[in-house]
């Protein structure tokens, strides 16, 4: 049985860094999150939902800039991408140059598996990460049967997950050995010393060379673009996490988060999510009172 939701609009942790200016998002839907069952856990991250009922002539634009995870979901209702015309089933990829932009209006709900990073192929063996980098593909071509097997799962994720990890149970990959390196070099990015290419591959004993395939082949993103996003969401989440009454220095959050200097630091920051630190924390203080921040 799955464990671990969140049916409370306070902020769940693991948004914070990757779903923009939270407190908004939480104003306009109602966000639901579930763990797998524990031997779903090394191949699937979450089950997750948002569910929203807007008044008439309301629109929300909700932005996040999550990891290169993909996320298997079943989106009902009034639904818009900017590269998906409305609801349907859908395998999203990662989005390494901008965020993912998703527009509610009316009712709707988005339930959905987000699968750990380098994980989806294993379950689609014909998918390819890299064609999805950027972009979005109907998930019957890649799980037939789809729709109709999840028709009558329920929209909230607390109340999904039973249904969810059955339906993962009875497609459980095999070991794979790829992927096992594929993680390790994730767990190795986690040590905030290693900010550049040639330290992880020296962490993992292989080539530089070597860990761009991996990651191509598991993930569709290049390690290099991992390690930034990696400390700009570290980043996002510090601005999140800030209190009105603070006032934080840009200059010393990036010198925390391991850049050289801060004009490195918001060049990697607006390539991530369209727009500076201080222009961020700004647009985020919206729904808060306090003093701008100091640069």
């Amino acid at each position: 049985m799955s464990g671990s939701s969140d049916r409370t609009n306070a902020t769940a942790p693991h948004l914070l860094g990757h779903v923009l200016r939270p407190d908004e998002f939480a104003h306009h839907a109602s966000y639901d999150h579930a763990l797998p069952a524990p031997e779903l856990r090394h191949w699937v991250d979450r089950y997750w939902s948002v569910q929203w009922q807007l008044p008439p002539g309301t629109r929300f634009t909700a932005t996040t800039i999550d990891d290169p995870s993909l996320h298997l979901s079943r989106e009902r209702g009034s639904i818009s991408r900017s590269d998906q015309p409305g609801a349907g089933h859908w395998l999203t990829g990662p989005r390494p140059r901008d965020g993912f932009e998703a527009t509610l209006s009316g009712t709707g709900a988005v339930l959905a598996v987000k699968f750990a990073i380098g994980a989806a192929p294993l379950f689609a063996p014909t998918l390819q990460p890299d064609q999805l980098c950027g972009a979005t593909a109907p998930a019957d071509a890649l799980f037939p049967g789809l729709a109709q097997e999840w028709a009558d799962i329920p929209d909230g994720a607390t109340n999904a997950a039973p249904q969810l990890d059955a339906w993962l149970s009875a497609r459980t990959p095999g070991p794979d050995i790829g992927y096992e390196r594929l993680r390790a070099a994730l767990q190795a990015m986690t040590d905030q010393q290693i900010t550049r290419l040639p330290q992880l591959a020296e962490a993992q004993g292989c080539t530089v060379r070597t860990l761009q395939r991996q990651f191509r082949r598991y993930a569709g993103v290049s390690p290099k673009w991992m390690l930034i996003r990696a400390r700009v969401t570290e980043a996002i989440a510090a601005l999140d996490r800030s209190e009105p009454h603070q006032e934080p220095v840009m200059a010393d959050l990036a010198h925390q988060l391991g850049w050289s200097d801060q004009t490195h630091f918001i060049r990697d920051f607006r390539a991530v999510t369209g727009q500076t630190p201080y222009a961020y924390l700004v647009a985020a203080r919206k729904h808060k009172s306090g003093p701008h921040p100091k640069v």
